[in-house]
């Protein structure tokens, strides 16, 4: 595995030899959300698993959150995968050969979704197959009714999760460790103090963000600053600011597909939730 294969180019570049983050990513990892709040084991242990790995924090393949520890009653960065980052991994093998999905539904509506991932293994293709269960999974509000994306894309959502499960099951030496956003969200329950709310409903917008094109960024990050959108790591992004967002989202999603025209012509393409409006540095 090559460094140029595997992480941003230039300044960004992350090398197998570095042992702690050049000035230059520092700063960029801050445009991702990753402040002055983080300690230095925790800013090493995110080098040691984007070399180990040969994901690309930059291209959000792996990314650090910040999330509320009911234990210790305190703030806790957690390092999770996006799910295209567990599928590079995979591919990344020689021996994944795709997947398959299905779900299971009742009166009720959504129950499971099961991923089948196949490998090849001395020559035999293989099936691994996961369950994950709705409700053991589904990010809900305090009166018990999903939230965010897993109120509007509710089988994609469970699907991802089912996916993770069966990669490491096929993929243990690789993905052994490594959780994805979806999976961790049900990790934090409605929280009784404010911040621990704040932290669960902004990883659901972080992650719905993830998942967009570069046109798509180009317009939201115009739109966010003209809607007056606070950062989304402060304290004053609301439940209602994420439901602003995701409805705009689900919006552009809807549309017939044609790039959408940013508000004011901008031709910014940067993160529509860098440090000028979606994260705090």
């Amino acid at each position: 595995m090559t460094t140029t294969e595997t992480t941003a180019g230039g300044a960004l570049a992350i090398r197998d030899d570095q042992n702690q983050w050049t000035p230059q990513q520092l700063a960029a990892l801050g445009g991702l959300g990753i402040n002055e709040s983080v300690g230095q084991s925790d800013l090493d242990l995110f080098l040691h698993q984007a070399q180990r790995t040969g994901l690309d924090p930059f291209a959000k393949q792996i990314y650090m959150v910040s999330r509320y520890d009911g234990r210790t009653k305190k703030q806790r960065w957690t390092i999770q995968t996006a799910i295209d980052g567990y599928r590079l991994i995979a591919d990344r093998t020689g021996c994944y050969v795709g997947s398959t999905e299905t779900w299971a539904e009742n009166g009720d509506g959504l129950v499971s979704a099961t991923v089948t991932v196949d490998k090849m293994v001395a020559g035999v293709r293989c099936s691994f197959s996961a369950t994950a269960h709705w409700n053991e999974y589904v990010q809900t509000s305090r009166d018990g009714k999903p939230m965010l994306m897993w109120a509007r894309m509710p089988h994609r959502m469970l699907a991802k999760c089912a996916e993770a499960l069966a990669l490491r099951k096929a993929f243990p030496q690789d993905l052994s460790g490594m959780y994805t956003a979806e999976e961790m969200a049900q990790d934090e329950v409605e929280p009784a103090e404010p911040r621990r709310k704040h932290a669960t409903f902004r990883d659901g917008v972080r992650a719905a963000l993830a998942d967009i094109n570069d046109a798509t960024a180009i317009y939201m990050r115009e739109w966010w600053k003209q809607q007056d959108i606070p950062p989304l790591d402060r304290d004053r992004f609301t439940v209602d600011h994420a439901e602003m967002v995701m409805a705009k989202l689900k919006e552009l999603s809807e549309s017939d597909g044609s790039a959408p025209t940013p508000p004011h012509g901008t031709v910014d393409a940067s993160d529509p939730s860098d440090s000028d409006t979606g994260t705090a540095t």
